[in-house]
């Protein structure tokens, strides 16, 4: 059993219905949930012991209908990378039966966006064995994209993506920049209310302004004075 913020999830590796013996599947679900983690390790626990042959695992993500979910890799590092027919990570916005959005089989994974609320990150290994040797950890958050995040709830991350305000300083970067986490230091509440309004950025153009004016005039009354 997994538990995270707003859901929880319980799950086994299983035998493949194919009958084939050393295939072993598992079906993870975080439904309802607004973000969390989802990782590798938490596989090993599951196996069976001495096992072999295959590993084809899917996680089913879905966060509340009115968002959409970002995937964050953080660690990605696979037994045999280059190798795409050995071991691969594949994002999905729809089912896996789906074209994937995004495949990954080498060194690196970037962020994938997803347009709906519903993604499925499916991971093979052909050899289950490897899976120790395998280290793969995401965060998937949701977001939505407004050109102001004024309305209520919300937190404006700055490039038009906006996130749920609760997700802001909760330790996890669930901004693509972790904006939402930099303002958390000190004055926590009201930092955290001023860039959750959407007022920021427009803030900070007056304020730009106002300094080069300064300039400009501080230049302009030394320039007098010295003539």
């Amino acid at each position: 059993m997994l538990e995270y913020q707003g859901f929880s999830a319980e799950y086994a590796i299983v035998p493949s219905k194919t009958g084939r013996f050393n295939n072993h599947e598992c079906l993870l679900e975080y439904l309802n949930g607004l973000d969390g983690f989802i990782r590798t390790k938490d596989l090993v626990a599951n196996l069976p012991r001495n096992a072999s042959g295959t590993l084809d695992c899917v996680w089913r993500l879905a966060v509340p209908s009115n968002f959409r979910i970002a995937f964050y890799v953080k660690e990605f590092t696979l037994k045999a990378p280059n190798q795409c027919a050995h071991n691969f990570v594949e994002v999905y916005s729809g089912d896996t039966s789906d074209k994937p959005l995004r495949r990954f089989c080498g060194l690196t994974a970037n962020d994938v966006f997803s347009p709906s609320n519903e993604m499925f990150v499916r991971f093979y290994l052909s050899d289950v064995r490897s899976l120790n040797t395998t280290s793969i950890s995401a965060l998937f958050s949701s977001y939505t994209r407004l050109k102001n995040c004024t309305q209520e709830g919300l937190f404006a991350c700055g490039d038009e993506n906006c996130v749920p305000k609760s997700l802001a300083c909760n330790g996890r970067p669930n901004c693509p920049y972790g904006r939402d986490e930099r303002v958390c230091s000190v004055g926590q509440d009201t930092i955290v209310n001023f860039f959750a309004s959407g007022f920021a950025p427009l803030v900070s153009i007056v304020l730009i302004v106002l300094i080069v004016v300064s300039l400009i005039c501080s230049y302009t009354i030394r320039k007098n004075n010295c003539e």
